[in-house]
């Protein structure tokens, strides 16, 4: 396969429908005895240009808490391309349209350095 070539495809796929977006990550403070604590503030990590594809995968899960009631919820996904400057990490975050997103799982597609798939939920305290 021709990385280069896949590269320009995403380049231009992501260019359809682009979202500037503002990654942010909570600093891990050591606390001296082997653990860490979460910083007062998160640090910006980058600005990004990806897109959003929120035709992904449907999940189903039945809570116990709540009397068994069942809830769908649909997970997004962040596709960006790949950067070696820029690793995203799980547990990153970002606002769009008053909607804070949370990184749960990030992938290297195809293993091949072309582009990031990040899965995401929709969190409301970070």
């Amino acid at each position: 396969m021709d990385i280069q070539r896949m590269k320009d495809i995403l380049r231009k796929a992501i260019s359809v429908a682009p979202t500037t977006i503002v990654i942010k990550r909570n600093v891990k403070v050591s606390d001296g005895m082997g653990g860490y604590t979460i910083g007062a503030t998160p640090s910006t990590v980058a600005t990004i240009t990806g897109s959003l594809d929120n035709t992904g995968k449907k999940n189903i899960f039945i809570s116990n808490l709540e009397s068994g009631k069942v809830f769908r919820d649909k997970n997004q996904i962040l596709i960006i391309e790949y950067s070696s400057s820029f690793l995203p990490a799980i547990d990153d975050f970002f606002t769009i349209n008053s909607e804070t997103y949370k990184i749960l799982n990030v992938t290297n597609s195809f293993n091949m350095n072309v582009l990031w798939e990040c899965e995401l939920e929709v969190v409301k305290d970070v």
